[in-house]
């Protein structure tokens, strides 16, 4: 970057964050089958949807050779989101009323696990959930239930077929960009992009909150 030239790896993700429209970018540098590339995953800004053939995507891929090395093979991939479901039994202090605590720990979980808090390949842990959730005011303790992810084209009818195969794990793993033990004929398939985690409003049963009465 001191060279105003995308020389290292790193180079490209930076620059890709620099990018109108982009909000989150991560590179490797990883091997197709025939040859070694430097692969780019990228997410819009505010997770926005990003088109293959938009003018963003295409101006990016170009911006990338431009400003790298003219020879070197680049991959640019969309994140793979994983859409985070958490559930838990949480027991209040006395002279708090659950509706009001509920809305606060709701909100606190929404603002930690958010799209702009949460990096390409970073996983999600029990002990960040709870601690989030415990740091509210009222709460007494915390009975985590189930922390799990589902796909992002999940619907709220299919999140409640889900719902007795979704589980408590220890983190939920999120990966970077890697090879795909499962390619198919087309080259762009042999690497798996990068994964993204966070919560979201948009389907209310991924956060269920249950009150556990004295």
């Amino acid at each position: 970057m001191a060279l105003d030239r995308l020389v290292g790896v790193k180079d490209y993700a930076d620059f890709s964050r620099t990018f109108a429209g982009i909000g989150k970018a991560s590179a490797g540098r990883l091997s197709d089958g025939n040859r070694q590339v430097v692969h780019v995953t990228i997410a819009g800004a505010d997770d926005i949807p990003i088109d293959l053939n938009s003018d963003l995507y295409v101006n990016l891929v170009q911006a990338l050779h431009v400003n790298g090395d003219p020879y070197e093979p680049i991959q640019v991939a969309l994140r793979k989101l994983k859409l985070l479901v958490i559930a838990a039994n949480v027991r209040i202090l006395p002279d708090y009323l659950w509706e009001s605590v509920a809305v606060d720990m709701r909100s606190a979980l929404l603002d930690t696990f958010a799209f702009d808090r949460r990096d390409l390949g970073q996983p999600v842990f029990q002990s960040e959930v709870i601690n989030a959730m415990q740091a509210v005011s009222g709460v007494d303790y915390v009975d985590l239930q189930t922390l799990d992810a589902v796909a992002e084209d999940v619907t709220a009818a299919q999140l409640a077929g889900l719902a007795a195969s979704l589980v408590l794990k220890a983190y939920v793993e999120v990966d970077l960009a890697r090879l795909n033990p499962n390619p198919t004929d087309d080259p762009s398939s042999r690497i798996l992009p990068a994964e993204l985690a966070y919560l979201t409003p948009g389907i209310p049963d991924t956060l269920i909150l249950n009150e556990v009465k004295s």
